[in-house]
């Protein structure tokens, strides 16, 4: 089901927060993997979002619905493309203002010579000397 409603509150540390709405008398608990944005998946307080929702068989967080998704309201959800392998993150720095920064490739150290990003030199892999007869 989806309805629209405003987001009561938001806690940036521990990335939930309740959205209210008629239909969800009480609160609906949004977690932020359900965030439906493009960038950092987070929602402010007092911002109109649309939201679907569904009905929770015991109370969290002191509400008795759940948002299955939510996004901004006026847009469409974010719906991310595939990811190329079968594992993928990203990575945010939060700042205590509520900002955040996504983390990339071009944030990391550049490797010593000889290091590769998916393994160790035979060298630094350890049990490696044993394995060798030294």
């Amino acid at each position: 089901m989806a309805t629209t409603g405003v987001v009561r509150s938001w806690s940036i540390e521990e990335m939930q927060g309740i959205i209210d709405s008629d239909e969800t008398p009480g609160g609906c608990w949004t977690l932020f993997h359900s965030v439906a944005v493009e960038d950092f998946p987070a929602l402010r307080e007092g911002q109109q979002v649309e939201f679907e929702w569904d009905a929770l068989d015991s109370p969290m967080s002191g509400c008795n619905f759940s948002t299955i998704r939510a996004w901004p309201a006026g847009s469409e959800p974010y719906v991310a493309p595939p990811p190329d392998s079968p594992y993928s993150s990203r990575l945010w720095i939060t700042f205590p203002d509520g900002t955040a920064r996504e983390i990339t490739e071009a944030d990391l150290p550049t490797l010593p010579r000889g290091f590769t990003q998916t393994a160790l030199p035979e060298s630094r892999v350890p049990g490696a000397a044993r394995k060798a007869g030294v």
